[in-house]
């Protein structure tokens, strides 16, 4: 009877899900008129998610608070809350662009040095707009919750999302040779219906842990091709079609990879190539066209490999112009290719390494193959 005592006690400290403020998500802003920094959490009702007869009220609320740090804003949530704030599932931490501008480390120490929030929570900035109201939009949801659609929003994204998180940042600031990127996410008025909708629309580029600026549409597509991530996995790349005058083809990436390379020459000039190799496939053909011969559809396909390939390059080029020659960002981590190919090279630049950086030359090789090299006829009614 006394062993069954001690192994069959219950948890001492066990807290019921009603008893705890689950907060989903985070938005740090700056009070205008105190200077403090404003605070958002997103706090979940357990109720209102209740599959037995939930109550008609929504399913979380927004609390609101300024302090000189962060933890001081945090801690003031539990004089207005009735439930004390539990982190341990927040999804989301939004920081107000110009906030981000003055460096994020700050920001997020409190987070860092605490138990609670998780290492894998995601790290966005808020582009123009105040990290608040994207908490507080609730068009384009699926998500009931604003917390779990941002963090779905961000995971299906691309196949990047897990260089987002506040451990990979962290683990970026601090190794050597490589600057971190996170997502961003912005308000955007649809023309259809004239409402405003949360849109992932960028990366966020960093020096260590300052935001320099932002990369979108096909700077942000030149930076997944240059790390070898299809940019493709929500949409197709569409190429202009031989077959018929103004028309298109839709390309589908199926794999794509990418190898960055540093060449070091006699005289100590340091260089990069950078290999991308992408198997694809024809996923739409708006031409209703036909070739004669087998030959006329294989030149048709190497013509659209060709322009696969001008496409890839131009991104790359357009990103790599803006982040190496106006934020000096290296993203791509040159300097730790750099570090861990020619590691005697790295020991001799990495203290001038942030002047070199901005005028390092490098090349862009690529190889597209698009099978099978066949083109069907459109469906005609």
């Amino acid at each position: 009877m006394l062993i069954c005592l001690v192994i069959l006690t219950g948890c001492w400290d066990r807290l019921e899900i009603s008893e705890l403020g689950i907060v989903t998500s985070i938005a740090i802003d700056r009070d205008d008129t105190t200077g403090d920094y404003l605070v958002t959490s997103q706090y979940l009702r357990p109720l209102a998610e209740s599959n037995f007869n939930p109550p008609p009220i929504p399913p979380s609320t927004l609390i609101s608070t300024t302090g000189k740090t962060i933890e001081e804003a945090l801690r003031k949530q539990n004089e207005s809350v009735d439930r004390e704030a539990f982190l341990a599932h927040t999804k989301v931490i939004i920081i107000n662009e110009k906030l981000a501008k003055e460096g994020v480390l700050p920001l997020i120490d409190t987070f860092k040095r605490g138990k609670e929030v998780r290492g894998y929570v995601w790290l966005c900035i808020a582009e123009e707009t105040a990290a608040k109201e994207l908490l507080d939009k609730k068009a384009n949801q699926l998500a009931r919750i604003t917390g779990d659609y941002l963090n779905r929003l961000i995971e299906h994204h691309d196949d990047i999302s897990g260089q987002f998180t506040k451990h990979h940042f962290y683990k970026l600031v601090l190794e050597e040779g490589i600057d971190p990127i996170t997502g961003v996410l912005s308000l955007q008025t649809s023309p259809s219906d004239s409402i405003e909708h949360i849109f992932y629309s960028g990366k966020a580029v960093f020096k260590d842990d300052v935001l320099k600026g932002i990369l979108k549409h096909r700077e942000q597509d030149g930076y997944h091709w240059a790390m070898g991530i299809s940019p493709a996995k929500h949409a197709a790349i569409t190429l202009p079609s031989l077959i018929e005058k103004d028309k298109s083809v839709s390309i589908h990436v199926e794999t794509i990879t990418s190898q960055i390379k540093a060449i070091v020459t006699k005289q100590n000039d340091i260089s990069f190539t950078i290999e991308i190799n992408e198997k694809a496939r024809l996923s739409e053909q708006m031409a209703a066209g036909e070739f004669e011969t087998q030959e006329e559809q294989l030149n048709y396909f190497a013509h659209l490999e060709k322009e696969n390939e001008r496409l890839i390059e131009e991104d790359i080029h357009k990103m790599l112009d803006k982040v190496q020659k106006t934020y000096e960002a290296d993203i791509l981590g040159f300097g730790r290719v750099l570090q861990q190919e020619k590691p005697h090279v790295w020991n001799r630049v990495k203290d001038d390494w942030d002047a070199i950086y901005p005028e390092v030359p490098y090349t862009v090789n690529v190889n597209v193959n698009i099978e099978p090299k066949f083109v069907a006829d459109p469906a005609k009614p």
